[in-house]
């Protein structure tokens, strides 16, 4: 493998610390949105029960 390999870095690496900070923040966002999902689909599939 040669140095220019981007393979043969990690992608924290490669992208830098910056990229890095943005991702966990959207990781975050994704993760709070797909869970308030969650809790509505949870709600509405009560309020469809009837509970």
């Amino acid at each position: 493998m040669s140095v220019l390999d981007p393979l043969a870095l990690d992608p924290e690496e490669r992208l830098g610390p910056r990229a890095k900070k943005i991702g966990l923040v959207l990781m975050t966002l994704l993760i709070l949105l797909i869970l308030l999902f969650l809790d509505g689909a949870a709600d509405r599939a009560f309020i469809y029960v009837g509970f």
